[in-house]
């Protein structure tokens, strides 16, 4: 394998961990170019082994998951669909799930640091794994493009391509009861309901076009999030401000 990737492996896996970089490199061992390829973008080993394992089953290569992961579900043929939910399931949660969401500045500001107790701990709408994303880029342009954050509400975007400024809020699911609340948004060809516009995909994934692979639920009501949830706030790519919930308000915290 060395003789083979070089020093493709010591660049992909150089911002790991040592033990993530362990893992993804027996992946890249047991799964060759596409684990590399996933490595090269920075994702989680856990994320490469589900999504590699049914590249394997399926018969199709990474490059061509990329082609159907941006694809729209309306537009799917149904052989694509069966590939694409047989990989996409392999991805999965429960209440232990430490999960992540992305949110505007003036949310942040409105529903939680100055938020009402009791309405300052819930969330909604759409989230992923945090782990998915842990050895990702901060900076905004790279998190508005990984999660597709450029659609529009009420006509303008929440991030606007002119932004610098997005918070990530860490969390753990309150109660068991709330995981019926979650599921992944397939559109109606994927046997789901979710009819948003683009640059919503509908096939279980966001639609990146820059490598990432991020698996996505969505919340249908909000839900309660569970004390030593995280805010942190990023400026330019760099983290500058962090708060933590104590379960009833969210105090700043120092960090290095």
């Amino acid at each position: 394998m060395i003789e083979k990737y070089g020093d493709d492996i010591v660049n992909a896996t150089k911002d790991f961990a040592k033990s993530d970089a362990k893992e993804v490199i027996e992946l890249i061992n047991t799964y060759g170019d596409d684990a590399l390829k996933m490595v090269k973008s920075k994702q989680s080993g856990n994320l490469v082994k589900e999504v590699c394992e049914g590249l394997k089953e399926n018969n199709i290569s990474y490059d061509d998951f990329q082609i159907l992961k941006r694809k729209n579900s309306a537009d799917f043929s149904s052989d694509e669909i069966k590939v694409m939910r047989n990989i996409r399931n392999r991805s999965k949660i429960n209440q232990s799930t430490r999960m992540k969401k992305i949110i505007t500045d003036k949310d942040v500001q409105k529903y939680y640091i100055n938020g009402v107790e009791g309405e300052n701990n819930t969330v909604g709408g759409c989230i992923s794994r945090a782990k998915d994303s842990k050895c990702l880029s901060h900076n905004y342009k790279d998190v508005v493009e990984t999660y597709r954050l450029d659609y529009l509400k009420n006509g303008k975007r929440p991030f606007p391509d002119e932004g610098n400024c997005h918070w990530e809020m860490e969390f753990n699911i309150a109660n068991e009861s709330d995981m019926s609340q979650i599921e992944v948004p397939y559109g109606e060809k994927f046997g789901g309901d979710e009819i948003d516009p683009e640059p919503f995909k509908g096939n279980g994934y966001t639609g990146g076009r820059n490598e990432t692979t991020i698996p996505e639920w969505k919340i249908k009501d909000r839900i309660q999030i569970k004390e030593n949830s995280i805010l942190s706030k990023y400026v330019d790519g760099k983290c500058v401000e962090k708060y933590r919930f104590d379960g009833e308000e969210w105090i700043k915290i120092a960090y290095k």
